[in-house]
């Protein structure tokens, strides 16, 4: 028995499909049959979209986080 190989999302594809999710025009059960992915997929980039969120409007912490000598996802603020 072999394993099915997944599909890779990009981070465009992914912010494509939370946004729809947002539209509340479709169900994530409906998404998740479209795009064949897990609704558990579609939740996990809906909360990492949200958290994230604020970055869109503060620039500079984003580009702290991008050269932190740190990884981005050890920072805990």
């Amino acid at each position: 028995m072999s394993r099915k190989k997944s599909q890779t999302y990009s981070a465009e594809q992914k912010t494509k499909i939370v946004l729809e999710l947002l539209k509340e025009d479709q169900t994530i059960a409906e998404l998740a049959s479209k795009y064949k992915i897990t609704s558990q997929s579609i939740m996990k980039w809906k909360k990492q979209f949200l958290e994230n969120a604020s970055l869109a409007f503060e620039p500079a912490k984003y580009y702290l986080l991008l050269h932190s000598p740190v990884p981005f996802y050890l920072n805990i603020t």
